[in-house]
């Protein structure tokens, strides 16, 4: 029986042109990811081998296979037949398989063999004994032994070097720890440099209160001890501020629940966001010799470290990603292999804070004509290889931290470069109309529109005509 799609989804499924669908939970977007393969092969745009479908999980992959599959299967077609009997040559994976096979394929470029371990637990137990080992072997060292004596050993060791080793260390990539601390430095003094203006404001907030009097005289003295603020920045008194703020007490006067009182919490609470961040302002500058020391002893961490993942050939999922981008930069005929091996690209829940995974596909993307030795641009692609499927609001809630800027950032590129707009899917064919009017009540009020590029736009959606 024939599948019945809606306007929408019929459009993303024959788009011509490199684009972003955005689609929700329950908008049919696996259906219309199947039509779009099965599309691309009714018009003989490509055949199955030439179709590279990635998912997110192993699970999506193998619904995806049997979907195809089946559709071709009961399309009875001579072309489908043929497009069945070869359908085992069918790239449909994950995207961290498809990786793998990247980097299996170029383990010479970065001294590993081919039958390396993928073992997240075990890089956990190695970033541990690395970190441990190596801060053994410079106890003696002036910037270490000092923060050891501000921290603890174990909580250099475990908070310090092997979360960094676990979460930013990656073969493949140098983590230039010097320029990072550069960029959070000037980050941080430019965010301090408006904290006396945002100061000036919460007080005058604390003025238009119902009965401020009350509330400025129970606060009196550490009012009177946040005014020297200016003062102590502009002196660069960052120990003395540290001080200050470490010991910010504001009066919230207990159980009252009037709404005095919780305006007043909410300025106590921008108070307190303030005292952290100065804080941090001032343990980074007044610690500045520590720092920079310790962070210049990294680099030889970094390097410890990833000699033993290679001596072990030990990755994480993070190094493949890495790895591929990596094999592909360096290995132009590789790239170039698979450039023509692919013609089309479908990505099924674009991971929206992973910009290595878009950096992977537009190299894969890029014109044949092109060999470049950096990541493409938009228009550097082919104009209608990839057709990626994600949900902005996959994170869905803005106080988690959800970053959607990669998402939304490649969104706008290749819309603006083929001059279509992106597609949404935003009819829900699973919830109830009832639970979508509560649902768009709700979000609207969560998200809104998102002022900050990696915050999600809100997109209302319709439940469909259920007749």
């Amino acid at each position: 029986m024939a599948l019945i799609f809606d306007s929408d989804q019929e459009k993303a499924y024959t788009i011509n042109c490199n684009s972003v669908i955005t689609a929700g939970a329950g908008s049919g977007k696996t259906s219309v990811l199947t039509e779009r393969f099965l599309w691309l092969l009714h018009h003989r745009k490509a055949q199955v081998d030439e179709i590279l479908t990635l998912t997110f999980t192993r699970r999506a992959a193998a619904e995806m296979y049997e979907r195809i599959y089946h559709r071709l299967k009961g399309a009875g077609e001579s072309h489908s037949g043929r497009e069945l009997e070869r359908f085992d040559r069918a790239q449909i994976s994950t995207l961290d398989s498809f990786c793998s096979q990247i980097v299996r394929s170029s383990c010479h470029l970065f001294g590993l063999p081919e039958n390396f371990d993928l073992n997240e637990e075990s890089i956990k137990k190695l970033a541990e004994e690395t970190s441990f080992n190596f801060l053994l072997a410079h106890l003696e060292d002036p910037a270490l032994s000092e923060l050891i004596t501000i921290m603890g050993f174990e909580r250099v060791q475990h908070n310090i070097l092997s979360d960094i080793a676990v979460n930013h260390l990656h073969l493949g990539a140098n983590f230039d720890f010097m320029d990072m601390y550069a960029r959070q430095q000037d980050l941080l003094i430019k965010k301090s440099i408006q904290l006396p203006a945002q100061w000036e404001n919460l007080k005058a907030q604390l003025s238009t209160l119902e009965h401020p009097g009350k509330v400025l005289a129970e606060n009196k003295e550490e009012l009177k001890r946040l005014d020297s603020l200016k003062s102590l920045l502009i002196e660069e008194r960052y120990n003395e501020l540290a001080q200050l703020l470490g010991g910010l007490s504001l009066s919230k006067r207990g159980g009252d629940k009037s709404e005095v009182i919780l305006q007043m919490k909410d300025i106590v609470d921008q108070l307190r966001e303030t005292a952290g961040l100065l804080i941090e302002v001032g343990t980074l500058l007044a610690n500045r010799h520590i720092l920079k020391s310790f962070l210049s002893l990294l680099e030889s961490f970094q390097a410890e470290y990833d000699r033993e993942k290679r001596k072990r050939a030990l990755l994480d999922f993070s190094d493949l990603s890495q790895l591929a981008v990596a094999a592909l930069l360096k290995n132009k005929a590789l790239r170039n292999y698979y450039k023509k091996k692919f013609r089309y690209i479908m990505i099924d829940e674009f991971q929206d804070n992973n910009q290595l995974q878009k950096e992977l596909l537009y190299l894969l993307a890029e014109k044949e004509d092109l060999l470049g030795e950096g990541i493409p641009q938009a228009q550097d692609l082919e104009e209608d290889k990839l057709f990626f499927v994600g949900d902005e609001k996959q994170s869905i809630y803005r106080f988690r931290g959800a970053d959607v800027s990669v998402f939304k950032g490649l969104s706008g590129e290749l819309a603006a470069q083929s001059r279509e707009p992106a597609v949404a899917l935003n009819t829900n064919y699973r919830s109830e109309p009832g639970l979508i009017a509560f649902f768009n009540r709700i979000f609207r009020n969560i998200m809104g529109d998102a002022v900050f590029d990696f915050e999600a736009d809100f997109q209302e959606l319709r439940a469909c005509n259920r007749k």
